[in-house]
């Protein structure tokens, strides 16, 4: 199953997955349950560019969410690209 599921991710974005997963596997498990949270992860993204990092633990979104939201550049790539962010969780 989880070679069915890293197929269909590579076809989503392979570009996108491959510079996630080069940052860490812990970040990229993040990710992936974090783009189940497609709307928390658009809040996330206005919250860190208006404010920063500073406060995002302290916000009620996933634990997922708040971990990936200090990557600002993650996330900001899975708020501006939503059409990968929910084909990923479609995906999972």
């Amino acid at each position: 199953m989880a070679v069915s599921q890293t197929t269909r991710l590579g076809s989503v974005g392979n570009f996108r997955v491959q510079r996630i997963a080069s940052e860490s596997c812990p970040l990229l498990a993040q990710v992936l349950l974090a783009a189940t949270f497609v709307d928390q992860v658009d809040e996330a993204a206005r919250w860190v560019r208006a404010y920063g990092t500073n406060g995002v633990d302290d916000q009620s979104w996933d634990v997922s969410v708040k971990a990936v939201a200090h990557y600002p550049t993650v996330l900001s790539m899975m708020a501006d690209q939503l059409d990968w962010t929910t084909a990923v969780d479609r995906h999972m």
